[in-house]
């Protein structure tokens, strides 16, 4: 799930404390099961986050490195809003690259894995609908997306990271390709009514410190782009829109 992660953090050197969590896997609603296999983007992001977080766990325990990695990683990858403002970057690029290096960093192994199995159990569904292309298309469409509707939306000087824009882009895909399937416009109206009533409840019972922007923003844009993945490549025609076009 993607966090806004809580502290201290400065202009010129952030400094966050603790995390802010986003946690898709409560709030999935009725997607369809189908889909097998894992692709090439999904091992190569399942490995990437594994990588990265298990080099920062072995610095937090103080076994290699320093114990300042993490807060290098996070002043580096993570999602600043600030930087969108006046905050100074810490390099080149860091306003465009920050829309897609959060949502390989985590607040923790607990947070990484849980990221992860939902990704495990989404990312075949979509593919088995969309294929790889498909999948690769949603998934970084909502990775950017849920990072603008935090910019925009969030005041908070925390920095955000996790993979929850992605994930909730992938169930608002799985809500529009079942609508493809059976046209059914009020499982969209509900699922997206529950998801909203968890992402605020959740907010408030956690203090405010879940980024329930970038599930929106994630969600939202994984259904449009989906649509109009569909209208485009798949609209009338269920084999294309399982495997998506090429």
């Amino acid at each position: 799930m993607s966090e806004p992660l809580r502290g201290g953090a400065s202009r010129s050197r952030p400094d966050p404390d603790g995390p802010t969590v986003a946690d898709p896997a409560r709030a999935t609603g009725p997607v369809p099961v189908g889909g097998t296999g894992l692709g090439v983007l999904l091992l190569i992001l399942i490995g990437v986050s594994s990588a990265i977080e298990l080099v920062l766990w072995l610095s937090d325990q103080g076994w290699i490195g320093s114990p300042r990695w993490r807060l290098t990683a996070l002043g580096y990858g993570a999602f600043w809003a600030g930087i969108l403002g006046d905050w100074q970057p810490n390099y080149p690029g860091q306003r465009v690259l920050m829309f897609f290096t959060y949502s390989l960093l985590h607040a923790g192994p607990s947070h990484l894995l849980g990221n992860m199995v939902v990704l495990v159990w989404l990312a075949p569904q979509v593919t088995a609908r969309m294929g790889q292309r498909g999948f690769a298309f949603v998934w970084t469409i909502s990775v950017l997306g849920g990072a603008a509707a935090f910019g925009l939306l969030s005041t908070s000087h925390d920095p955000m990271v996790g993979a929850s824009g992605g994930l909730f882009g992938l169930v608002g895909a799985l809500v529009v390709l079942r609508h493809f399937e059976d046209r059914q416009w009020i499982r969209i109206l509900l699922v997206s009514a529950i998801l909203m009533l968890l992402n605020f409840g959740m907010y408030v019972i956690q203090d405010g410190i879940l980024a329930w922007q970038t599930h929106a923003g994630g969600y939202l844009v994984g259904m449009t782009g989906t649509a109009v993945w569909m209208w485009k490549y798949g609209r009338n025609d269920r084999e294309t829109a399982a495997t998506g076009p090429g």
